[in-house]
């Protein structure tokens, strides 16, 4: 079938297929190349944004720890615990626990105690004289108070008296030996405020992403968009499966989960592990909003691609187009020399004497219809001295 097909549509039809071909194979090696590099763009995204929280929280828990510390290593309050029965130091030191408090921004209290726990100052006075620990709980705390390195701190947990989150802190307070524990201060820092600086923090391209922060060791919700699941046990599976990776992989500070939400969208999970304080934060959007930037440029390359296509063709087919066309005027005037026309076609006088092919061509065909002129004139002068040598035949006797 294709020896029967014109020259133009051939080379249109093998530019097509060599350019189908050509774009195919570009689009899915582009495609792959920048699909790659904008989901790692986009995961790295989510990092950055981690990390943004993950320093807000060390920022936030340090000041808290930082402001319990100054507020231990005052000597008002060292003496005080070192001679507890004092009314004189006792009188002072509820004075500067009262002023101190009242420096504090977002802190539900600050307090010195002794040893046992039973509270000594506080802002509050009906909180003075209560213990706060005693059995295996005490001895505990004191274990860790003694073990920390100036602040023991024990994450985030809801206040029994406030019924919030709060960052609970305890500073031991030494005798003048660095040994010998005299008593403790401790404080708490409403959350509220950690809170709203972390969900403050947008994260470009992922507007509709959600936030958590958990407790990987008792495994309770610390933060949480619904406000009902805070200091609650955790069920989410996602959630759950973040703590499993954590335990599993100590080490590693970030991590990805991946997961189907309740409309079966696949979801992506980035988490930064804070393994010293047992704590996980976690970024989680749909892969579509993730990936939406890569998704968009995959739709505009297949688009570049396919208006390309179109533009070959197009380009193809004027091209052929225009250059085959003086070959229809030598074809035709072929047709004409083979209907034995042996007029001089003017169609043929742009391209006579051309070092081109199509002049070659056009050439060749007119010296041929000359060749043709030439033959028959030849053959005309024949048959007139053939007539004129007959009839002086017949007319000698």
């Amino acid at each position: 079938m294709l020896k029967n097909r014109k020259m133009g549509v051939l080379i249109t039809g093998a530019v097509a297929i060599i350019a189908a071909v050509g774009l195919i194979l570009l689009y899915i090696l582009a495609n792959y190349n920048m699909t790659m590099a904008m989901e790692t763009s986009a995961i790295n995204n989510m990092q950055t944004s981690l990390d943004a929280q993950t320093q807000i929280i060390e920022q936030y828990v340090g000041q808290g720890e930082a402001l319990l510390l100054a507020f231990a290593q005052t000597s008002t309050i060292s003496q005080f615990l070192k001679d507890s029965k004092n009314p004189k130091l006792l009188k002072e030191a509820q004075a500067y626990t009262s002023q101190y408090f009242e420096k504090l921004d977002k802190w539900e209290g600050i307090y010195a105690a002794d040893w046992g726990t039973k509270v000594l100052t506080h802002p509050s006075p009906s909180v003075i004289g209560k213990v706060l620990r005693e059995g295996d709980n005490l001895k505990k705390l004191q274990s860790d108070m003694l073990n920390s390195n100036g602040v023991f701190n024990t994450g985030i947990v809801l206040s029994p008296a406030s019924k919030q989150m709060v960052l609970s802190t305890y500073a031991p307070v030494y005798d003048a030996d660095g040994k010998t524990p005299l008593g403790f201060v401790g404080g708490a820092t409403y959350a509220s405020t950690l809170k709203e600086k972390l969900y403050a923090l947008n994260t470009y391209g992922l507007e509709n992403a959600h936030l958590y922060m958990i407790n990987t060791e008792t495994g309770v919700h610390i933060f949480n968009e619904d406000k009902a699941l805070m200091a609650t046990p955790i069920e989410d599976p996602m959630l759950l499966k973040v703590i499993e990776e954590a335990h599993a992989n100590p080490d590693e500070v970030y991590g990805k989960v991946e997961y189907q939400d309740a409309n079966g969208a696949p979801c992506i999970g980035m988490y930064a592990y804070l393994k010293d304080r047992g704590w996980a934060v976690i970024l989680a959007d749909t892969e579509s909003e993730i990936y939406a930037s890569a998704n968009a440029s995959k739709t505009a390359l297949g688009i570049v691609c396919i208006i390309a296509y179109i533009l070959i063709l197009l380009m193809t087919w004027l091209i052929v187009m225009v250059n085959t066309r003086p070959l229809k005027k030598i074809e035709r005037a072929i047709s004409e020399l083979k209907s034995l026309n042996l007029n001089q076609s003017a169609q043929l006088n742009p391209y006579l004497g051309r070092n081109s092919e199509v002049g070659i061509i056009a050439t060749a065909v007119d010296s041929l219809r000359k060749t043709f002129n030439d033959i028959i004139e030849v053959l005309k002068f024949a048959g007139s001295v053939f007539r004129y040598y007959s009839c002086r035949i017949e007319e000698s006797p």
